[in-house]
């Protein structure tokens, strides 16, 4: 899911009604996952900065005040353990950003070809 959205196979909103469906313990483990996901596609300040302009969320969210007060490798391990009333902001914010800088790293690192399995997701039917 969290790949496929990164690629623009499905929409934002795809993964927000996928997270809300979740349970509590679902959810956390979901945070688990795009924390690794995000954190390895290595977002520079500017993409952090672009997803806080384009998240789905209100401006003042606590993600994204996190993300604007600290260095991305600091509010990256807040934003995760955030209380369970901002953790459907906090993927968003999250999962915008994965969607920036995985879309950058494809385009410029893999774009002659990569052996990352995730780049190569065959089509939604």
């Amino acid at each position: 899911m969290l790949n496929r959205i990164a690629q623009h196979q499905l929409p934002l909103s795809a993964g927000l009604n996928w997270f809300e469906a979740l349970t509590d313990e679902e959810q956390r483990a979901a945070m688990s996952e795009l924390h690794l996901y995000v954190h390895q596609s290595h977002p520079t300040p500017g993409m952090v900065l672009a997803a806080i302009d384009a998240a789905p969320v209100r401006r003042g969210a606590t993600p994204l005040a996190l993300l604007r007060a600290f260095p991305f490798h600091v509010a990256l391990p807040k934003i995760i353990i955030l209380r369970a009333d901002e953790r459907r902001n906090a993927f968003a914010a999250l999962l915008t950003l994965f969607r920036i800088a995985d879309t950058h790293r494809r385009h410029t690192c893999c774009q002659h070809g990569c052996s990352h399995d995730w780049h190569h997701l065959p089509p939604l039917p």
